[in-house]
């Protein structure tokens, strides 16, 4: 389901997840389609390439990276926007919710020492516009800021400290366990913890009665979770996002990353 978003900045990003959740959608079809039967290609001329047990497995193991993918590009968008829309609108520091100033300070550990943080939150360093603009700039590196761990939780963190709502969508949950799933296969087979068709061999395609419970690692410990179809786990990606992106059209049309108390 397709939302309206009003700002600029997020609008933009909005539509390159449009596009991205579409070519999800379009590959599980495509799965789908090998997963009833339809197990031979043919090109123009009429050969016939059959697509094997293992292949057919390593083709769905790859929904995984796709899913992945949306999750952590479409999160640094959205963080992406916040940042353009403050900047553009000229918000001084002073005026920031605390958690977010303190934060975008936090995220820049390896350009600032602990002391030099906590010199400029305690107000003992004068602030000035140069560095705070620098701070929007660098403050989510993309090449450390979530580091092939984005989850939910993560998500919920970011939110805390910038001060949106990650609710669903009335009539559209999604389930965190999805999310959770997809970041911990999309791990295992970008650092060699499964191959392929190890992986694609467990993939779900219809929730039956019968519960299949796969080990995986949350945030450090190992967890139980029951392997849901990987329908549901798209699904659950796009109402995630779709819930993101309705809940940070209100935060941005309101200003709510703004310290209303010092206005």
């Amino acid at each position: 389901m397709n939302h309206t978003i009003t700002n600029n900045q997020l609008k933009a990003a909005y539509d390159i997840y449009q596009e991205r959740i579409t070519e999800a959608k379009l590959y599980l079809e495509f799965i789908k389609k090998i997963e009833s039967g339809h197990t031979q290609l043919t090109n123009r001329e009429n050969d016939i390439f059959t697509i094997n047990r293992e292949l057919k497995h390593t083709v769905y193991a790859s929904i995984y990276l796709i899913l992945y993918n949306i999750i952590e590009s479409t999160s640094l968008a959205i963080i992406d926007a916040i940042h353009e829309d403050i900047k553009l609108n000229d918000i001084e520091e002073d005026y920031l919710i605390e958690n977010l100033y303190e934060r975008l300070l936090r995220q820049l550990g390896k350009y600032l020492s602990e002391g030099k943080i906590k010199e400029v939150l305690d107000l003992k360093m004068p602030k000035n516009k140069a560095m705070y603009i620098q701070l929007l700039n660098l403050a989510h590196d993309k090449s450390t800021i979530f580091s092939g761990n984005i989850d939910l939780l993560k998500i919920k963190g970011i939110a805390k400290d910038y001060g949106f709502s990650i609710s669903p969508i009335r009539g559209e949950p999604y389930n965190p366990e999805d999310i959770l799933v997809i970041k911990h296969l999309r791990n295992k087979l970008a650092h060699g913890g499964y191959s392929f068709s190890e992986c694609g061999k467990d993939i779900v395609f219809s929730d039956s009665n019968i519960e299949v419970k796969t080990l995986i690692n949350d945030n450090g410990k190992d967890k139980e979770v029951k392997l849901t179809s990987i329908a549901k786990k798209v699904l659950s990606v796009e109402r995630l996002f779709n819930a993101l992106f309705v809940n940070l059209d209100i935060y941005l049309t309101e200003q709510n990353y703004l310290n209303k108390t010092v206005l």
